[in-house]
């Protein structure tokens, strides 16, 4: 039957103690023409998988309502990736991310891209929360700011 919607939902992969593990898949659109992953896509994955990584914690259902109820967006201030090994079309990957620092208005994730055991891709991206309108630095709200403190890993 079609029409509802109800119980469908996006996977939000899962946490492996503090690492969050999220399964993806390389389609055409993320390659060239020689079935290789184009350099910027793997920043549209990591994007996906912090989102996700925050959802499985629960500090934030959703980015825009973390702005809305808090009155704080946040911004990628820093990233430093390595690129080890292509992902090729039609492989499945997980990008695995875990916290490395939270400080009262920033905090740091690493994000690494899997194909099964070999490392594709390495990143380290510090995120700052800033106010949604005005755009000075904020301090993270305390729930989130609490939650994520417990979740660094060493």
């Amino acid at each position: 039957m079609m029409g509802k919607r109800q119980g469908m939902y996006a996977p939000t992969g899962v946490m492996d103690g503090k690492c969050h593990v999220f399964p993806l898949r390389v389609y055409y659109e993320d390659t060239d023409a020689g079935g290789v992953m184009y350099y910027a896509r793997y920043f549209y994955f990591a994007e996906r998988a912090r989102s996700e990584f925050l959802r499985c914690c629960s500090v934030a259902e959703d980015m825009h309502g973390v702005a809305r109820h808090e009155g704080c967006v946040f911004v990628v201030v820093h990233v430093c990736a390595d690129y080890r090994m292509p992902a090729m079309l039609h492989d499945c990957v997980m990008m695995e991310t875990s916290l490395c620092g939270v400080k009262r208005a920033s905090f740091e994730m690493r994000q690494i891209l899997r194909r099964e055991e070999d490392m594709l891709f390495d990143a380290r991206v510090k995120l700052a929360c800033v106010s949604a309108e005005s755009m000075d630095v904020k301090a993270l709200p305390e729930k989130m700011f609490s939650v994520l403190s417990r979740m660094v890993s060493p």
